[in-house]
């Protein structure tokens, strides 16, 4: 081996701290440059070999260090001026190592060079990347908390306190799903720019990871309690139209809604659980809806405890006998006669007790047990249910005329995006004695992906088998219209919140959503009658079919109901 080279793999460890290693020998000629360019800018060129170290340093800075022994010596630290390849005079720092003297090689030194100017700035750009999220180029969480805990420490919280607001994208996921993080990320930086213009120049702006943002509101932009917390309800309402504008990117576009969370700082806040009580304030915004905003109150910190329990206890619940399935009958709004019936899991914990659907749905979808728990309530009921079809269908040719006696079975978002789960469907209605007709698979609208090739082949293939597909809770995101003339669906499920408009002379809402469907042959039934006066109105503009507590609460059987007595 050269031996020149042989030090070469202690000069290569050296350069990822510097600019730049020589190697000279005791001659002061350069025998070997070693350069990480990925760290510097050139400072000396590899055609410099063999020439004098004192052509690249500048007269009287050359290091003379005599010595050398069998060890290499502790590096000394001196300032160098360099000129490099374009004739300009650097200031570096400089560490001279002795080598070992050999018979070959006396008095050989290797210099680390490092250019105090780029080191600075190095040192700089450093510091703001870990400062900085590298997507988005709002501030990091580390940053967010750094500004959270001068900002606590800074002013008087009875009368000037801190708020900050958590943000959270609505349903960003199936964005990363179908057209890859990629797109998806983009996305981000969009959402992030949209949000970092909306908020005022003081505020601090954060993107947290994934699809969460925080803000912190700065005390300046506001004067007094109530103006700060107010303008954050002012900007949070801004940032939630701005939100959910359509944001394009490579021909994708997306219409994209948040749920965002407001927490005030009190005398016994702290940093982390000022940003957890404005976490948990959005997961109720989530909760109630898309593109809501809550504030902060003590009882969302009890609900959270809760959910942690019921996280650790639900994924043994099927294995424990804990779920059960109760069926919601779907009725004739006209002769209340039973048209068909829902399938919905309940969980009755020996100790939490009864866990409503609201509290624990929410977290098995995020924990990715939907997929097991949607298996086993379509199991059981299709089982259940058996030969127990209510009724004869009512067969008059036309698709308007609702059939009887059908189980409706509620489909995850996990199970659409899995292809084999189509075959695993009819397999189980199979083998519970059904017939493919007699089933209605019921698909949540805010999931409902008309352009996801996967979700489509699991829906065509259920149809095709003569399996009705029902398009749940429309009406509930501002995509329902535009989905109603795409989606391959033969039943429309009107959310609750369209049928709460549905009352005599202001009906303009769910009329249109009545009128839209009779037009396309779609069957119509609405969710959630809560009042008589809902009811009449519903029947008034031709809905004729629907469910909730008004009409019957869930049973434990699909059984016949009674006539009701009630007049409405």
């Amino acid at each position: 081996m050269s031996t020149t080279r042989i030090w070469l793999p202690l000069m290569e460890v050296m350069a990822r701290s510097c600019d730049v290693v020589v190697l000279i020998d005791g001659l002061g000629i350069l025998r070997e440059v070693v350069t990480v360019a990925a760290l510097s800018s050139e400072l000396v060129a590899s055609e410099t070999i063999g020439t004098q170290i004192d052509e690249i340093l500048s007269a009287g800075h050359v290091p003379q260090f005599g010595g050398g022994g069998p060890l290499v010596e502790r590096a000394v630290e001196v300032r160098v001026s360099v000129t490099d390849p374009e004739g300009r005079i650097r200031e570096c720092q400089c560490s001279v190592v002795h080598l070992p003297s050999t018979d070959q090689q006396v008095g050989w030194r290797l210099l680390a060079l490092s250019d105090r100017g780029s080191h600075s700035s190095r040192e700089n750009a450093l510091s703001h990347r870990a400062l900085h999220d590298q997507l988005t180029g709002l501030v990091n969480r580390a940053a967010l908390l750094d500004r959270l805990d001068h900002s606590m420490l800074r002013v008087d919280r009875a009368s000037d306190p801190v708020v900050v607001m958590f943000i959270d994208l609505d349903e960003f996921k199936p964005i990363n799903d179908r057209f890859g993080h990629e797109v998806g990320d983009q996305m981000l930086a969009q959402i992030g720019a949209r949000i970092a213009a909306v908020a005022g120049r003081s505020d601090t702006v954060a993107r947290l990871g994934g699809d969460e943002f925080a803000i912190l509101i700065d005390h300046r932009e506001s004067s007094g309690s109530q103006d700060r917390v107010g303008r954050g309800i002012d900007l949070a309402q801004r940032l939630l139209e701005a939100i959910s504008q359509p944001v394009t990117v490579v021909g994708v576009t997306a219409q994209i809604s948040a749920s965002i969370g407001l927490a005030v700082a009190g005398p016994d806040s702290s940093t982390s659980s000022l940003l957890h009580d404005a976490d948990l304030a959005m997961y109720a915004a989530k909760r109630s809806g898309r593109g809501l905003i809550r504030i902060f109150d003590p009882a969302m910190r009890q609900r959270a405890a809760r959910h942690v329990e019921y996280r650790r206890e639900l994924p043994a619940a099927i294995s424990r006998d804990q779920l059960r399935v109760v069926y919601l009958p779907h009725l004739d709004l006209v002769t209340r006669e039973v048209q068909g019936w829902e399938a919905l899991v309940r969980w009755d914990h020996p100790d939490l007790g009864a866990v409503e659907p609201d509290e624990f749905v929410p977290i098995a979808e995020r924990a990715g047990l939907m997929g097991e728990i949607g298996a086993w309530v379509r199991r059981r009921a299709a089982a259940e249910f058996g030969s127990r079809v209510i009724g004869a269908a009512a067969v008059d040719g036309s698709r308007q005329s609702a059939p009887t006696g059908f189980l409706s079975l509620n489909l995850s978002h996990s199970e659409l995006r899995d292809a084999h789960s189509a075959a695993t469907i009819l397999a189980d209605i199979d083998d519970a004695g059904l017939a493919f007709t007699d089933v209605v698979i019921e698909i949540s609208e805010s999931v409902f992906d008309v352009a996801d090739p996967v979700m489509m082949a699991v829906v065509y293939e259920l149809r095709s088998a003569g399996v009705r597909i029902a398009l749940d809770d429309v009406g509930a995101v501002n995509s329902s219209v535009s989905l109603l003339h795409q989606a391959p669906v033969d039943i429309v499920k009107l959310a609750p919140a369209v049928v709460a408009t549905a009352h005599l002379g202001d009906a303009s809402l769910a009329s249109a959503f009545v009128q839209m469907c009779r037009r396309r042959g779609l069957w119509v039934i609405a969710e959630g009658v809560e009042t008589g006066e809902q009811h009449l109105a519903l029947i008034a503009l031709g809905c004729s079919s629907g469910h909730g507590r008004w009409l019957a609460a869930p049973l434990s059987a699909p059984i016949a109901l009674p006539r009701p007595d009630r007049a409405d």
